[in-house]
């Protein structure tokens, strides 16, 4: 059986999402400290952030099993690979929706971008949508609010 090749742009990932973790577990270790329990608003991104970093652990330990690309110029395939269009537009209508929360709220920027995330990744006509986006938010609101009540920005 033939081993797998490596995908252009995987050994990077996994590299970003390694140092990311790192970043957001050091931030999150401060917001911890200022309230050590588990009920303090730090836990849970120091929960996430430890299980982000095991996973780029584990992800980098079996990409170490895969057969190396053939690939004569691997930094111009491997960004290539990391900003294709759908990346790129998805990042661009994150940095929209951050921009909107302090401007119309957690409810309307949410169902915005629920919406237009799904319309640019084509995941149907745009009545079924927007059901789809209107629902979705409900659900994290009921989810939030009432049963981790956690205050919405």
């Amino acid at each position: 059986m033939e081993k797998r090749k490596m995908i252009n742009g995987e050994k990077g990932f996994v590299y970003i999402l390694f140092g990311f973790s790192l970043v957001t577990l050091y931030f999150a270790i401060q917001i911890f400290k200022k309230e050590v329990s588990f009920s303090s608003p730090g836990f849970f991104p120091v929960f996430v952030s430890s299980i982000m970093i095991i996973t780029s652990i584990l992800i980098w330990r079996e990409m170490k099993k895969l057969s190396p690309s053939k690939s004569k110029n691997k930094v111009k395939e491997t960004i290539n690979s990391m900003l294709n269009r759908r990346i790129v537009v998805s990042i661009i209508l994150i940095f929209i929706y951050a921009f909107l929360l302090g401007i119309v709220g957690f409810e309307i920027s949410t169902l915005l971008f629920l919406f237009s995330i799904m319309m640019f990744l084509k995941a149907g006509k745009w009545f079924k949508v927007l059901i789809i986006s209107s629902v979705t938010l409900g659900v994290i609101i009921v989810i939030f609010s009432t049963i981790f009540n956690v205050i919405l920005p």
